[in-house]
């Protein structure tokens, strides 16, 4: 839509002209009929671009795009996404780089040498339905990649339907782990090992359902990161299984964590069995998740719990802290519960999610509330009786 960006006695009028996802400035007219004129001409141009591309112009095949290789074994190299845009400032985290390849690998088996401006919406809608949200995911980012560096008009991947809920706490099944179903879960970590290397199995299970850490960072810590003087815990770290090594955590934004008073009691006569690691693995070195996974399998399964998640511990630590004080919990808000968690958003996805999950302990407060009022309200007199004549 053209405007004026000068003034009633020198008008400059002004506007963006698009034609299928090419935008291109318009400006400098003196009048509206003047840049109508030069908007349909500029328009023209685009369209031109468009429907009737250049022919020394060539499309690469999807496997040249992704820089992908088939190797003698049958598997694929890529270096897809490396030098893509990124959202982050600090780029692509390893992990993410070799997920979104991951994901993308269906694909370039099936459209090795298939040009990518070949793809229609029924291809696409077609191919990409069927799959799961990672493959998804990996596809529409790889053809955003290919708009970005103009070689398709549009994205026929992007926006394929209402897509499913895949949040935990989405689930019909979902429920916040109990008090009781929390003392179990510790009192079988306590016992998974015959030595008191159970202990630290225990002190893992208490850093994910009180300080609500990732599990990344809870396997990164070191003896040096706990302040016991001041009860908190310097997240600092993640331990990143890709690369096994310690890196910024998410977002590169780290942060105090307050230990609650069973935590820090648990850590302070917890056994060391490093001079450095906190919770070290039983041969030494640091835990990843899918190395601890066999511990936590033994834990659920004595607990009575076995498709218990051990991340939705994190989700009990979090209700716990926002709970209010007579249902238990701490009665923080939501913003100070988001920083301990390390969420950047002030709050939001905990006052969305968690304030949702206690929907059944607000139903109840809000019955004694009603109940207690009416109480003090209802009149001491007696009630009438009904007394039926022949009785009397």
């Amino acid at each position: 839509m053209a405007h004026n960006r000068g003034t009633r006695r020198k008008p400059d009028w002004c506007g963006v002209v698009s034609y299928r996802g090419k935008r291109k400035w318009v400006g400098g007219c003196k009048s509206m009929s003047e840049y109508d004129k030069a908007a349909e001409r500029v328009r023209e141009e685009l369209r031109e671009q468009v429907e009737k591309p250049l022919v020394q112009r060539t499309v690469p095949t999807v496997s040249q795009f992704a820089g992908a290789e088939l190797l003698e074994d049958g598997r694929i190299a890529m270096v897809w996404p490396d030098g893509q845009r990124s959202q982050k400032a600090e780029g692509r985290t390893p992990k993410t780089v070799l997920r979104l390849r991951e994901g993308l690998r269906p694909f370039l088996r099936e459209f090795w040498d298939r040009p990518l401006d070949s793809f229609n919406r029924d291809d696409a809608l077609t191919w990409i339905l069927p799959r799961g949200p990672h493959v998804q995911q990996s596809v529409r980012q790889f053809f955003n990649h290919a708009h970005d560096r103009e070689l398709i008009v549009d994205n026929k991947f992007a926006r394929p339907g209402a897509s499913k809920r895949k949040r935990r706490v989405d689930r019909h099944d979902f429920a916040i782990v109990t008090d009781e179903q929390y003392a179990q879960l510790r009192a079988c970590a306590r016992r998974s090992c015959r030595d008191d290397y159970g202990l630290v199995i225990e002190g893992i299970v208490l850093t994910e359902g009180e300080a609500a850490m990732r599990p990344s960072e809870i396997f990164a810590l070191h003896e040096d990161e706990i302040d016991f003087a001041e009860g908190i815990i310097h997240v600092h770290y993640q331990y990143d299984s890709i690369t096994r090594k310690r890196v910024a955590p998410k977002d590169h934004d780290p942060r105090w964590v307050v230990m609650s008073h069973a935590l820090q009691e648990h850590l302070e006569r917890m056994p060391r069995y490093s001079p450095t690691i906190l919770f070290p693995a039983i041969r030494g070195g640091y835990y990843t998740l899918s190395n601890f996974y066999s511990r936590w399998h033994a834990v659920r399964v004595a607990a009575g719990m076995p498709a218990l998640e051990f991340y939705e511990l994190k989700h009990r630590a979090l209700q716990w802290m926002v709970d209010p004080v007579e249902d238990g919990g701490l009665g923080l808000d939501h913003q100070t519960a988001a920083a301990m968690a390390g969420h950047d958003d002030g709050g939001w996805l905990i006052s969305n999610v968690y304030t949702k999950l206690a929907e059944r302990r607000a139903r109840e407060r809000a019955k004694r509330a009603m109940h207690a009022y009416r109480q003090r309200h209802t009149p001491d007199t007696p009630r009438l009786q009904a007394v039926n004549e022949y009785e009397l």
